[in-house]
């Protein structure tokens, strides 16, 4: 459980109300308003008891004070709190939070604790930073009001929801997935990688190593490689041969092959790698720095994986341009990895590829079947003419 689950006190408006419509809702956005109430005493207590009576028109999602949060509809349910009227997608789709401005109330802690719960919101139902809106955005009300009336006062709200880190995903660390379960993923999307000068098995070990070296998370490079190659199968600016998994160089409007390369795999990953240190830290290198654009980085800009596209990243930075929605389409598709089952690698699988390095081919591996004598002497066939050749 997150922690800002734990603030979370569960108090529905009764199914009988006339303020609580029970349509269904899949939310797209959250809207947020202050509550206009500034009576001493009006915290998010005394509002849920406001919106359960049975005369109460309006209804929300959540409300919060600087102590506590208090749901009141299900997610999975609309409330009247955009008016946008009873098709509109304020009303319809989007989650309603409204913060107390009551007499007495610390308000920083207040739009903190609502920062946090829109954080985890946005994580929980895939809702992207610019579908955090005002309830400005539906109807030109003025709300919320406190927010709006300082200078830069939405802009400065953006950039806490922004840099509250209870759910967003750091790059550096230590990686979650497995080689298998990396390499398992990767092949459901593509069962032919690309990939001319090594293995796919040989590459994620490669991601691992080097990620570890720079203390990023592999499994978060690895996740970025296959967006930005389609699983391997290129078809865009850069080409197969480049070494190149992170699309580095591959500016927009650029011609095919217009790109980086990198003299090997390990080269190749090891400038992704050193190109995602650049945003998410600003400790040095450990290994020399082969990113040939590292030095275009504004260090440190952006700590999260969800923060890698320019219009998501709240420090003006980021790895996509215009990248909206980048960084949240790797986590979607880190989160499947990190679900994927764990099919342990076969012994033998580590001297299957010595073997094929070696130039000793098989049509396949079977690694458990019975050999018979006539596969026995296909085998010493071919490790004699191997021999023999050199």
């Amino acid at each position: 459980m997150f922690d800002i689950e734990k603030k979370i006190i569960i108090d529905f408006i009764p199914i009988t109300n006339g303020n609580r419509p029970g349509y269904n809702m899949v939310p797209e956005y959250i809207t947020v308003h202050d509550t206009g109430n500034e009576k001493e005493g009006a915290d998010a207590l005394n509002h849920a008891k406001y919106l359960k009576n049975t005369s109460t028109s309006p209804s929300w999602h959540y409300t919060v004070d600087d102590k506590r949060i208090v749901q009141h509809l299900p997610i999975n349910e609309n409330g009247w709190h955009a008016g946008d009227g009873r098709e509109g997608k304020g009303n319809r789709k989007s989650i309603g939070i409204e913060i107390c401005m009551n007499e007495g109330i610390d308000r920083v802690k207040a739009e903190k604790l609502a920062a946090e719960l829109i954080t985890y919101l946005m994580w929980k139902y895939d809702i992207p930073l610019n579908g955090v809106v005002q309830h400005n955005h539906w109807t030109g009300k003025n709300c919320p009001r406190l927010i709006r009336s300082r200078p830069n006062g939405w802009q400065n709200f953006i950039k806490l929801i922004s840099t509250s880190n209870t759910t967003l995903t750091t790059i550096m660390g230590t990686s979650e997935a497995k080689k298998e379960q990396m390499v398992s993923f990767a092949l459901k999307g593509n069962k032919a990688p690309s990939l001319p000068n090594c293995t796919i098995e040989e590459l994620a070990k490669i991601f691992i190593e080097e990620a570890e070296i720079e203390g990023v998370r592999a499994d978060v490079a690895w996740t970025q490689s296959l967006k930005e190659t389609g699983y391997f199968k290129y078809g865009g600016i850069v080409l197969p041969e480049q070494n190149n998994y992170g699309g580095i160089g591959a500016l927009n409007n650029n011609k095919t092959g217009q790109a980086a390369r990198f003299e090997s795999p390990r080269i190749g990953v090891r400038a992704q790698i050193q190109h995602l240190k650049a945003y998410a830290s600003t400790e040095p290198l450990k290994e020399k720095c082969v990113d040939p654009r590292f030095n275009l980085v504004n260090r440190g800009s952006a700590k999260y994986v969800e923060w890698l596209g320019y219009k998501d990243n709240p420090n003006g930075a980021g790895w996509a341009w215009p990248g909206e929605g980048y960084g949240y389409d790797i986590v979607k598709l880190l989160n499947k990895i990190l679900n994927e089952p764990i099919n342990k690698e076969h012994w033998g699988e580590e001297i299957y590829q010595r073997l094929v390095k070696k130039g000793i081919k098989f049509d396949e591996k079977r690694f458990d079947d019975p050999l018979t004598r006539a596969e026995a002497f296909v085998i010493v066939d071919k490790v004699t003419d191997l021999v023999n050749n050199k």
